[in-house]
Formats: structure tokens, sequence, C-alpha cells
């Protein structure tokens, strides 16, 4: 469900910037009113939320502080564009350690069925390319 919120305010936000830059786009389909407000928090709750999620597994597939870090920054964007900057280096820090744990999760289908430890080396040696 989270996923499919951040996706509905991705589509939101394009079809805003799709617009800005298409005027004749923006005359024939413009996006109504609440949408452009719904839909940018729309996709920060749902990013948050997948985020938290990731937190709350079990075992913990991110530190705690990574959505307190996308969340400043979303609050650094709403206060003042001038500190976007400042934010995009949180969002950033807040989900820089979200690649190891997705990748693997993609890679091997669950978090619970991946290999650990001396598993992962001997499946590592026995398939040199790595599958």
């Amino acid at each position: 469900m989270a996923a499919a919120v951040s996706l509905f305010g991705v589509a939101c936000f394009l079809w805003v910037i799709l617009g800005d830059l298409f005027a004749d786009l923006d005359s024939a389909a413009a996006l109504p009113e609440p949408l452009e407000m719904i839909g940018p928090l729309a996709f920060q709750l749902g990013w948050l939320t997948l985020l938290v999620m990731l937190v709350a597994a079990k075992p913990r597939l991110l530190p705690a502080w990574s959505p307190l870090l996308v969340l400043v920054g979303f609050l650094l964007f709403a206060a003042n564009l001038d500190l976007l900057p400042i934010g995009a280096l949180l969002l950033m820090a807040g989900t820089d350690s979200c690649g190891p744990h997705v990748q693997a999760i993609v890679r091997h289908g669950t978090k619970d069925s991946r290999p650990t430890g001396r598993e992962s080396v001997l499946s590592s040696k026995a398939h040199p390319n790595g599958e």
C-alpha cells in the first residue's frame, strides 16, 4: 500500500512537471488542484512508510535514524526552498544504507532466504559469476 501511495505521488509530480515544460499539455490535461497538493504529500508519506517498515522489520534492515533524516529533509523543503541542497543531502544520507538490503532481497527473493556468513562465501565460490 505504501508503495502504491508513493507511486501515486510520483505520477502527480511528473504530471505537474510535464505541464510546466509543455504548455499544450497543461491546457489539454491540467492536473486538478486537490491532486497538486495531495500528490507530493502522498509521495512523502509513502516513502517514509516504506523506510519505517524496513526499520521495523526483523532483522532490522535499516538503522533507526534513516527515516528521521528523510523526514527532516522533507521538512526543510517545506520550510524554505533555499534549504533544498541541505534537504537533498539529508535524503541521500537517510537512504544511503537502503542499497545493499534491497539488492539482497531482490536477488534472493525474501530477506529470510538470504545466505549469510559462510553460506554466502560458499555460494560465491561455487558460482564464480555470483549467481
